[in-house]
C-alpha cells in the first residue's frame, strides 16, 4: 500500500475556532442533521449549532443535562440525542428532555443508536435501552459490569458494540450477546474505540492504540499494515466516495482510498488546526468536518487549490506574472524581488540584476531566451546566465513594459510610454518595427496584447479602444466609445476565433465576422472590475478580479450556461488577482497570481457540490415580537413542525419571517425567495435579504412559502407556514347573514313604512280633498244668498233713505266680511282674531237686515292671544247663523247671542249661546219644510270635525237645550277646536 503525506497536495482546510464562534476548542463529536445544520458536542460548553455563518450555543442553562458532551445522534423523528458525562438529553428544536439513566453514580454516555423502537445508549456501565419511556440496563459482559460501550452500529441486521473488552455482536430482538471478538479472534487490541460500516458488508474497527481491523464474513483481519502500529483511532467515516477517514490522536487525520489502498495523512502542516482529531463527519454537500481537541473544527472542502506564499519558497507574495518555460518549469515574477522558478522545488534567482525591478510580464522564445518586461527599465533579456537590457536607448519604443506576446520567435511589446514594438532576431541581431502615437496608433498607452493563431496581434489602449496588427499594419477595430472608454486589461480568443476582453467595466465578446460586441456574464460575475482572463483545455473561461475568481461555462454561441465563484471560503485564499497574471500550463493546471501569493488549480480535480441548499424558518414575529406558544390555536411540537393552524385576530396582522439558508460548503452563495400565497401571485426576486415583512394584512387564509437559492441556480425544497387572519365579527359569514336579514327586515319595514306613508298621503289627500269640499260647502253655506240679498237690500234701503253715512259704514263691513270670508277659505288655518272679526262683521250685517234687531256680545278670555292662536276657518259661523235664525230672530230686541272664546288644554273652546225659543219649538215650526240650509251647515261642520279628529283627536261639538223653571230658555253650542 502506498503511503504519502498530504502536505504536498495542498488541500484547503477552513478552520473554525473560538474567534469564529465555536464555544469551546475541544469538539468530541460532530453531527450533520437532516435539516442541514452542523452540531458540535464540546467538552464543557455544551452543544453548538452551525449554519455555515454563525454558531448558536446550548448549555445547561438552556436545559442540557450536562455541558460535557461525548456523542451526538439524530433519531428518525429528527430529534437530536446528546450523550454526556451525566446521562442523555433529547432536543426537539425547542426543549430538552433529560434522562439521567441511573441514580447509581455517574453514567457517562459514549454512543447512541436507534434500532426500530429502541434507543440504545453505550455507557461506562454497559448498555442501556430505552423503550416506551422505560430505561433498562443490559450486562454485555457478565464478568465485568463496568464494561465501556464506546460505539454502537447496526450491521447485517445485527447490533455491534465496540467495548473496552472487545467487539460484541448483539441480537436486536432480545439484546442477547451472540458472539464476542477478542485478540484471539484476530483483533489487534480488545479496546475498541470506534466502528464504521461499508455497504453493510464490511465493518471497520478502530482500536485504542493498535490501529484498524476489519470484520468481513465473520472474520477479523488487521488493516492496513502500513498505518502506524500505535495508531489511536477515535472515529471512523466512510464518505460518499467510498473513502475511509480516520480521526486519530496526535497524528491528525487519515484518508484511505479503499480501491487502490493509497493513504493520505492530514496534519497541522497540511493546514489542520490541531493534530488531535476526535471526530469526523461528512455533510450533505460533501465537505468533511474534523473536530479536534484544542483546535475547534476544520472543514475540508476537497477543492484542489494549491496556495503558495513566501513560507512555501516564493520571494514575495505579490505575483505579477506567470509563464511556463520550454522545459515545463513555471516562472513567477515576485513583486520587486525578481523571479522564482518552480520545478520540483522553488528556486529564487538572486542575481543583483533583479534588485529593485518590478517585472510585470515575461515570455520565453524558442532559443531559450527569457524576456522580462519591467516597469521603467525596459526588457531584461536572460539566456543562461547572461543578462542584457533592451530599452529606448537601443531600439525599444518605451521602457514601461505592460505586456509581452510571442510566437516563439517574434516578440510583441506593449508599453505605457511609447506604443508597440515588434522585435525579431536574425543573424545580425534584433530588428524593430515601431507603432506609435499619431502615426499608426491613437495612443502610446497600450494595456494588453493577445496573439492569435492566425498571426494577428490584438492590442488594447487605455481609452481609445482596441486595434489589430495584421501583416505589420496596425488598424483600430473597436473604438473607445463602444467599450465606454474602459481599459482592456486582458484579451483571449476562443476556438471560434472570437475575442474576449476583460475591462475595468465588465466582460465583452467581440465577433470579428459580424463586427458585433456582446456583454457577457453580467449576472454570473462577482465583480465587473476585471484583471485577468484565460481559457482552460475544456473551454471554461476564468476571470480574476478583486473579489476572487469566477469560472464560466460557455456554449458554442458564447452564452454563459453556468458560473462558479471562488474566494477564501472555497480555497482561493489569495483573493485579489493581479492583471494578466494567469497561466494555463501544459499539464492542464491553471495558475493565478494574486496579491497574497500564487494559486494553482487542477480543473480535473475540482468537485463542486451540485446539491441544493436547505432552508430553515428561523423565526416568525408578530409586531416585531416572537409569537407566544399556545395563544393562537397552534403549538410547535418539534423543530418547525406545528399542530393546528395558527389563527390571528384581524388586528394581529403584522408579520415578520426570518429565513436561514444552509449550505455548509458555500454559505455566501445562498439567497432567498418567498411568496405569501393569498396575498402575492408570484415569487419575489432572488435576494440575499433574509427577512420578509408583511403589514396590515387583510383577513384571509395565507401560506408563506419560502426556499433558498444559490447563485448557480440550485434551489432548495420548498417549505411553507400556513396561517389564518380571522375577519372581525362584522366581516364574518354569520354576521353578514345577520346583517342581510336585518337589512331585508329593514327593507320590508321601510317598504311597509313607505306603503303606510303612501296610504297616509293618500288618506291625507282624501282628507284634504274632503276637507276642501266641506270647506267649500261651508263657504257656500256661509255665503247664503238670502243673507247676501237681505244685507244688500238693507244697505240699499239706507241709501234710499239718504242715510249715506250709515250705508257706507255697512257697505264697508259687508266688503270686509266678503274679503275675510274669501281669504279664510283659501287657508287651512287662520288666526282666531280673524275668525272673531269675521263673526263680528257677520253679526252686524245680520242685525242690519232684521227689524227689530237682536243683541249680541263676543267675550274673549283675557289670557287668550287671539293673534297667535290658529284654528280651522268657517267653523263657528254656521252655529251663529242657526242661533240667529232659529233662536233669537222671533224675539226682536229681546233676542241675545253670546259668543265666548277660551283655551283648555291646547284646545279653543267656543260657546255660542242664545236665549231663543229652543230647538224643540224650532223643529216643530219647521217640521213641514224640507231639509233646511241650517241642518246642512251643521252636518258639514260635524263632518269637518270628524276629519280633523283623524289628525288631532279631541275635536267635539255639543248642543245643549237650556231650560228655566221647566220652560225652554235658549240653546248652547260648545265647539272644541285644536289650536296651532
Amino acid at each position: 500500500m502506498c503511503f504519502r503525506h498530504a502536505d504536498a497536495q495542498q488541500y484547503h482546510f477552513r478552520q473554525f475556532g473560538l474567534a469564529e464562534g465555536v464555544p469551546q476548542s475541544q469538539v468530541y463529536d460532530i453531527l450533520n442533521d437532516s435539516r442541514g445544520f452542523l452540531w458540535l458536542g464540546t467538552r464543557g460548553a455544551g452543544i453548538s449549532r452551525f449554519d455555515g455563518r454563525s454558531f448558536r450555543n446550548y448549555q445547561s442553562g438552556q436545559g442540557l443535562i450536562n455541558n460535557f458532551v461525548n456523542c451526538l445522534y439524530e433519531d428518525s423523528n429528527g430529534d437530536i440525542w446528546i450523550g454526556t458525562q451525566a446521562g442523555v438529553s433529547c432536543f426537539n428544536g425547542h426543549t430538552f428532555t433529560n434522562y439521567p439513566i441511573s441514580d447509581q453514580g455517574e453514567i457517562r454516555v459514549f454512543s447512541i443508536l436507534q434500532f426500530q423502537d429502541k434507543m440504545l445508549f453505550g455507557t461506562n456501565h454497559g448498555l442501556y435501552v430505552k423503550q416506551q419511556n422505560k430505561i433498562t440496563h443490559f450486562n454485555l459482559e457478565q464478568r465485568d459490569s463496568n464494561i465501556y460501550v464506546t460505539s454502537l452500529v447496526q450491521h447485517q441486521q445485527m447490533i455491534f458494540a465496540g467495548t473496552n473488552r472487545g467487539l460484541i455482536k448483539v441480537s436486536p430482538r432480545n439484546l442477547n450477546v451472540i458472539k464476542m471478538y477478542h485478540i484471539s479472534d484476530g483483533l489487534p487490541d480488545n479496546y475498541i474505540q470506534c466502528l464504521a460500516v461499508q455497504n453493510d458488508s464490511t465493518l471497520f474497527i478502530g482500536t485504542y492504540g493498535r490501529g484498524l481491523a476489519v470484520l468481513k464474513n465473520n472474520k477479523v483481519k488487521v488493516f492496513p499494515a502500513s498505518l502506524p502500529a500505535d495508531l489511536i483511532a477515535y472515529d471512523l467515516l466512510i464518505d460518499e466516495k467510498g473513502m475511509l477517514w480516520i480521526a486519530s490522536q496526535r497524528k491528525g487525520a487519515y484518508r484511505i482510498d479503499l480501491q487502490n489502498g493509497s493513504v493520505d495523512q492530514y496534519t497541522e502542516r497540511s493546514g489542520l488546526s490541531n493534530n488531535h482529531v476526535r471526530c469526523i463527519e461528512q455533510d450533505f454537500w460533501g465537505s468533511i468536518w474534523l473536530g479536534t481537541s484544542g483546535g475547534g473544527i476544520n472543514q475540508f472542502t476537497g477543492q484542489w487549490f494549491s496556495n503558495f506564499t513566501k513560507k512555501d519558497g516564493l520571494a514575495d507574495n505579490y505575483v505579477y506574472a506567470i509563464s511556463q518555460g520550454v522545459n515545463g518549469s513555471i516562472w513567477v515574477a515576485n513583486g520587486m524581488r525578481g523571479v522564482t522558478r518552480i520545478d520540483s522545488i522553488f528556486t529564487n534567482l538572486k542575481d543583483s540584476v533583479w534588485e529593485n525591478k518590478k517585472i510585470k510580464c515575461m515570455v520565453q522564445t524558442r532559443d531559450s531566451t527569457w524576456w522580462f518586461g519591467t516597469e521603467g527599465n525596459g526588457i531584461l533579456l536572460m539566456k543562461g546566465e547572461n543578462f542584457t537590457f533592451l530599452n529606448t536607448e537601443n531600439g525599444l519604443c518605451g521602457d514601461y513594459i505592460k505586456d509581452l506576446e510571442t510566437d516563439g520567435n517574434t516578440v510583441y511589446v506593449a508599453t505605457l510610454d511609447g506604443g508597440i514594438s515588434i522585435v525579431n532576431r536574425d543573424e545580425k541581431g534584433l530588428n524593430f518595427k515601431q507603432f506609435r502615437y499619431q502615426t499608426e496608433l491613437p495612443s502610446n498607452r497600450i494595456f494588453s496584447l493577445h496573439l492569435m493563431k492566425n498571426g494577428d496581434c490584438w492590442f488594447g489602449t487605455e481609452r481609445e479602444g482596441i486595434g489589430r496588427i495584421r501583416n505589420e499594419v496596425a488598424k483600430m477595430i473597436i473604438k473607445g466609445d463602444r467599450i465606454h472608454f474602459q481599459a482592456p486589461r486582458a484579451m483571449r480568443s476562443d476556438t471560434n476565433n472570437n475575442l474576449w476582453i476583460a475591462t475595468s467595466g465588465g466582460l465583452l465578446e467581440y465577433l470579428p465576422e459580424s463586427d458585433s460586441l456582446i456583454r457577457r456574464g453580467e449576472t454570473e460575475l462577482k465583480s465587473s472590475n476585471l484583471y485577468l482572463l484565460e481559457f482552460d483545455a475544456n473551454g471554461k473561461l476564468y476571470i480574476g478580479h478583486e473579489k476572487g475568481l469566477d469560472v464560466l461555462t460557455l456554449n458554442s454561441a458564447g452564452e454563459v450556461i453556468d458560473g462558479l465563484s471562488f474566494g477564501a471560503p472555497e480555497g482561493f485564499v489569495g483573493i485579489e488577482t493581479c492583471q494578466n497574471s494567469v497561466l494555463a500550463d501544459n499539464e492542464g493546471f491553471m495558475w493565478f497570481g494574486t496579491v497574497n501569493g500564487l494559486t494553482r488549480y487542477n480543473p480535473s480535480r475540482l468537485e463542486v457540490s451540485s446539491k441544493p441548499p436547505k432552508v430553515w424558518l428561523e423565526n416568525v414575529d408578530l409586531f416585531y415580537e416572537p409569537i407566544p406558544e399556545g395563544l393562537f390555536h397552534f403549538k410547535t411540537i418539534r423543530w418547525d413542525s406545528i399542530t393546528g393552524l395558527p389563527e390571528f385576530s384581524y388586528n394581529k396582522n403584522h408579520f415578520g419571517f426570518t429565513l436561514n439558508g444552509i449550505h455548509l460548503t458555500h454559505p455566501a452563495r445562498v439567497m432567498f425567495q418567498w411568496m405569501l400565497e393569498g396575498y402575492e401571485e408570484s415569487w419575489t426576486p432572488v435576494s440575499s435579504k433574509r427577512d420578509a415583512t408583511y403589514s396590515n394584512l387583510p383577513p384571509g387564509n395565507y401560506v408563506f412559502r419560502y426556499r433558498a437559492v444559490t447563485d448557480d441556480g440550485q434551489i432548495s425544497a420548498e417549505k411553507e407556514w400556513p396561517f389564518v387572519i380571522l375577519a372581525p365579527f362584522w366581516q364574518t359569514l354569520w354576521f353578514r347573514i345577520l346583517v342581510s336579514v336585518f337589512i331585508l327586515a329593514l327593507l320590508i319595514f321601510s317598504f311597509g313604512l313607505y306603503l303606510r306613508r303612501l296610504r297616509k298621503q293618500r288618506e291625507q289627500l282624501e282628507f284634504e280633498k274632503e276637507l276642501i269640499e266641506l270647506e267649500q260647502k261651508a263657504l257656500r253655506l256661509q255665503m247664503n244668498p238670502h243673507f247676501l240679498f237681505n244685507a244688500l237690500n238693507s244697505i240699499q234701503s239706507l241709501v234710499a233713505l239718504e242715510n249715506t253715512k250709515e250705508a257706507r259704514n255697512y257697505l264697508q263691513k259687508f266688503a270686509k266680511l266678503m274679503r275675510l270670508t274669501l281669504q279664510n277659505s283659501r287657508q287651512d288655518r287662520i288666526a282666531l282674531s280673524d275668525e272673531i272679526s269675521t263673526l263680528d262683521n257677520y253679526l252686524v250685517l245680520e242685525q242690519l237686515g232684521r227689524n227689530p234687531a237682536f243683541q249680541y256680545e263676543i267675550k274673549v278670555d283675557e289670557n287668550l292671544e287671539t293673534d297667535e292662536v290658529m284654528i280651522p276657518p268657517m267653523m263657528v259661523q254656521p252655529f251663529v247663523e242657526n242661533a240667529i235664525k232659529h233662536g233669537v230672530a222671533p224675539l226682536g230686541n229681546d233676542g241675545k247671542i253670546e259668543l265666548r272664546f277660551k283655551m283648555e288644554d291646547h284646545f279653543i273652546v267656543v260657546e255660542i249661546q242664545d236665549n231663543g225659543v229652543g230647538r224643540k219649538a224650532s223643529m216643530e215650526k219647521n217640521a213641514s219644510k224640507a231639509k233646511s240650509h241650517d241642518s246642512a251647515a251643521i252636518q258639514v261642520t260635524t263632518d269637518r270635525l270628524e276629519i280633523l279628529n283623524r289628525e288631532h283627536p279631541g275635536h267635539s261639538l255639543s248642543i245643549e237645550d237650556l231650560e228655566e223653571n221647566g220652560n225652554p230658555s235658549g240653546t248652547k253650542v260648545v265647539l272644541r277646536l285644536w289650536s296651532w
